[in-house]
């Protein structure tokens, strides 16, 4: 079971150092999640989220994701 764990971890860490948000989005979110930023209402649902991080990225006009490094 631990090394499952850590095979999914090591995963998803490297789907976020390649820059591929929402892949690991598509991928790990439960269709039924919820996302909360700041002090916005809570946002229920994966589709949501993902529209959230694209508009995100589009609003402070990130054409991709450079770099994650633990």
């Amino acid at each position: 079971m631990n090394n499952q764990v850590n095979e999914t971890l090591n995963e998803m860490l490297g789907i976020l150092k390649e820059g591929r948000m929402t892949e690991g989005q598509e991928k790990y979110f439960a269709d039924n999640v919820v996302t909360q930023e700041g002090g916005n209402p809570p946002l229920t649902g994966k589709q949501a989220a993902i529209e959230r991080l694209n508009q995100f990225r589009e609003s402070i006009g990130v054409a991709g994701f450079i770099s994650y490094d633990t």
